[in-house]
């Protein structure tokens, strides 16, 4: 694979060799890469992109669009007070996953740690 040859000259052969001379666990880790990518690859095809493009991420889209565009009308207003958009808009459309991020603080230290995962 083209893309493993590359990411390994770009960004594992320039420190690999300051650790380790043992070819096996480099071996080890592209095969785990390789690994890797076949997983990610197989989870694409299964998913019906069309019904997550024109379902989901639609619907998503536009439901952030109005809730940024209320967040700007309601800057400096009563409602508001001396909130920015950003404040505002956490308000209108607050993120799923840290819904309850004032009981839980960690929650979005755990959530901004995590890659985004769907299907």
């Amino acid at each position: 694979m083209q893309f493993i040859n590359l990411a390994f000259h770009e960004f594992v052969d320039n420190w690999y060799p300051t650790i380790s001379s043992e070819p096996e666990l480099k071996a080890t880790m592209r095969a785990l890469l390789e690994d890797i990518i076949r997983t990610i690859e197989q989870r694409i095809f299964e998913v019906n992109l069309l019904d997550a493009v024109y379902g989901d991420v639609l619907f998503v889209f536009k439901r952030h669009v109005e809730a940024y565009r209320l967040s700007k009308e309601l800057v400096g207003s009563a409602y508001a007070g001396a909130l920015n958009i950003d404040e505002v808009f956490d308000r209108i459309q607050p993120l799923f996953a840290l819904r309850d991020a004032d009981r839980e603080p960690e929650r979005e230290e755990v959530y901004s740690s995590r890659p985004a995962i769907h299907y």
